[in-house]
């Protein structure tokens, strides 16, 4: 065994940047919180990891080192995980699949990958992770966490602004607006 504990959440509350392509931010965990096994990751239980080896990490698929999608960058709120990530999706195959793969909801989880520092087994057959070092966070379609559901995912999908305004408006002169601007996919 390599010693790495890997535990799947499903994003609490995600977006996709429309800014740039693959760029997305979410919740990766929340402290205090039991996973599908029992286990719980204590409140600042990563604060001494991002404070010695620095808070951005590799991006990866469902923890394959051969299947980095990117890199992601850690902020440890006191509460949660939050994070905000950046996919290769034009230049990594792999990355630009799971890409449209969050875009259509298909992908919804993160997936934190730790080395325990310090932990006690719990009563109940868990166990309770009070320091570990993040080694990564990979996206993978099946979370520990099945309950939690991405809150929205944004795409760049460029949308016709006389389309828009002739919703909102009724009447519209499409010679004098050729803009566009970005739709959000819910």
């Amino acid at each position: 065994m390599d010693n790495i504990v890997r535990k799947a959440f499903a994003l609490k509350q995600c977006a996709l940047d429309d800014e740039m392509r693959g760029s997305f931010s979410g919740t990766a965990l929340v402290y205090g919180d039991k996973d599908l096994y029992g286990d719980t990751i204590k409140r600042g239980a990563f604060a001494k990891s991002l404070r010695e080896h620095g808070d951005e990490l590799p991006l990866l698929w469902s923890h394959d080192t051969a299947e980095p999608l990117g890199s992601i960058r850690v902020v440890s709120d006191g509460a949660s995980l939050e994070v905000r990530g950046q996919l290769l999706a034009d230049t990594v195959r792999r990355a630009g699949e799971v890409y449209e793969l969050m875009k259509a909801r298909v992908v919804k989880g993160l997936s934190v990958a730790f080395k325990p520092l310090r932990y006690d087994p719990q009563p109940d057959g868990g166990v309770l992770f009070s320091e570990g070092r993040l080694m990564e966070i990979s996206l993978c379609s099946i979370p520990a966490f099945d309950s939690a559901q991405v809150a929205t995912v944004k795409s760049i999908t460029l949308v016709n602004f006389e389309d828009e305004v002739l919703a909102a408006f009724g009447a519209f002169n499409p010679q004098r607006w050729k803009i566009g601007r970005y739709r959000a996919h819910r």
